[in-house]
C-alpha cells in the first residue's frame, strides 16, 4: 500500500477545505432540532446512554441542540417546544409525553410513545420535506399548518387496555393518518400491514382503534376541548389556532356538514351463530343416538331373556340407534361455519 504523504502551503490548503466541506454535514445532523423554550415542570433528556434532568430556566438563551435517538420526556405540568430548523416548524410537547428525535432520508421522524403534541409552521409555507410522527403502529404525515396528534388513555377507559387510543386534528393545514394494522403471520408473530392513508381536514379530528376485531376510524369535527386546550398552551411563537367558541355555543361532537364518519362495521355473527347451534345440535344428537344404542346392545349382550325375540329386538334396535348417531356425527363433520370479518363502511 503506498502512503501519499502530504508537504507545502498546498496541502494544508486541502486539508482545510476537506474539513470546511465536511463539517456542515456533520453539524446539520445534530443542527435541525433545537430545543428553545420550557416551562411549567422539569423534564428529562436521554441522550447517549445518560439521562439529565432540566428545569425549565436551566436550557439557557440559546437551548441546546438534539441529535440522532435522542428522547425527551415532560412530567406533571411540563411543556417544551422545539425549533425543527430545517423543515421550518415549531414541535410543542406537552405534559406527561415521551417523544423520540429521529433523521432519516425521510426526514424528521418523531417516535410519540404517549402522550400529546402539537406542530405549527407558524404561517409560513409547507415544508419540503414532511415530518413524520410515529405513535405506536401509525404514522402521521405533516407538511403546513397546525396539527396535534394524542396518544393517549382516555379517562375512564379499562386498566388492562393494551395500547393508547390516537387522535390525530388539524387546526390549520392538512394532515394524512397511515394506520399500520397488526395481522399474525404464518410463525405466530405479529406483522405490520400498511392501511389506506386518512387525510385529515381543517377543524377535524380523527381517532382511530386498531386494538381487536371492532377496530374503527371516527371523524369528527374538532370539539372545543381541543381547542381551548392548545389555545392555553400555545407555543412562543405565532400560531393561527381557531378561536375559543363563546360559552354560549354548542360543543358538541356532530359531524360538520360534508363531513364523513367512516367507522368499520362490526361483524354480522348471526349466520355463525345458527350454523353453529345446528352444527352442536348433530353432535348431541349423534352422541346421544351413539349411547342409547350401545347401551340397548350391552343389555341385549349381557342380559339373558327368556324369550330370544327380546334379545334380537333389542340388538337390532341398539344397532339402528348406533347408525343413526354415527350419521348425526358425520353431518356435523361437514357443517363448518364461517366467521365473519369487519366490513369497511362510509
Amino acid at each position: 500500500m503506498q502512503i501519499i504523504r502530504c508537504k507545502g502551503k498546498g496541502c494544508l490548503g486541502g486539508i482545510f477545505l476537506l474539513v470546511f466541506l465536511v463539517s456542515p454535514s456533520f453539524a446539520q445532523e445534530g443542527g435541525e432540532a433545537r430545543v428553545y423554550f420550557a416551562e411549567g415542570g422539569e423534564f428529562v433528556l436521554a441522550a447517549g446512554g445518560h439521562r439529565t434532568v432540566y428545569q425549565p430556566d436551566s436550557i439557557g438563551v440559546d437551548g441546546f441542540l438534539l441529535h440522532q435517538g435522542d428522547i425527551l420526556q415532560t412530567g406533571p405540568g411540563g411543556f417544551v417546544e422545539i425549533r425543527l430548523i430545517s423543515h421550518a416548524m415549531v414541535l410543542k410537547i406537552a405534559e406527561n409525553t415521551s417523544v423520540s428525535y429521529e433523521t432519516g432520508k425521510d426526514g424528521v421522524s418523531l417516535g410519540l410513545s404517549y402522550g400529546r403534541i402539537m406542530l405549527s409552521t407558524g404561517g409560513n409555507g409547507a415544508s419540503k420535506e414532511p415530518v413524520r410522527v410515529r405513535p405506536g403502529t401509525s404514522e402521521v404525515v405533516f407538511r403546513q399548518g397546525d396539527m396535534g396528534v394524542d396518544y393517549t388513555i382516555p379517562a375512564g377507559t379499562e386498566v388492562a387496555r393494551k395500547e393508547p387510543l390516537l387522535r390525530v386534528y388539524v387546526f390549520s393545514g392538512s394532515a394524512d393518518l397511515i394506520p399500520h394494522i397488526k395481522t399474525p403471520s404464518a410463525d405466530g408473530m405479529e406483522a405490520g400491514e400498511r392501511g389506506p392513508v386518512f387525510p385529515v381536514h381543517e377543524r377535524e379530528i380523527v381517532s382511530l382503534e386498531i386494538l381487536n376485531a371492532l377496530s374503527y376510524v371516527e371523524r369528527k369535527t374538532l370539539d372545543q376541548e381541543m381547542i381551548n386546550y392548545w389555545n392555553r398552551h400555545k407555543p412562543v411563537e405565532a400560531l393561527f389556532l381557531p378561536p375559543d367558541l363563546p360559552d354560549s355555543a354548542p360543543a358538541d361532537n356532530a359531524a360538520a356538514p360534508g363531513s364523513r364518519r367512516i367507522v368499520t362495521v362490526p361483524p354480522d355473527y348471526g349466520p355463525f351463530f345458527k350454523t353453529n347451534t345446528v352444527k352442536n345440535g348433530f353432535i348431541f344428537a349423534g352422541a346421544a343416538l351413539s349411547l342409547l344404542g350401545i347401551g340397548m346392545e350391552s343389555l341385549a349382550w349381557y342380559k339373558d331373556f327368556d324369550n330370544q325375540n327380546t334379545n334380537g329386538v333389542l340388538m337390532n334396535t341398539g344397532y339402528g340407534f348406533f347408525g343413526l348417531g354415527l350419521l348425526s356425527l358425520g353431518a356435523a363433520f361437514f357443517i363448518s361455519p364461517k366467521i365473519p370479518v369487519s366490513n369497511g363502511a362510509e
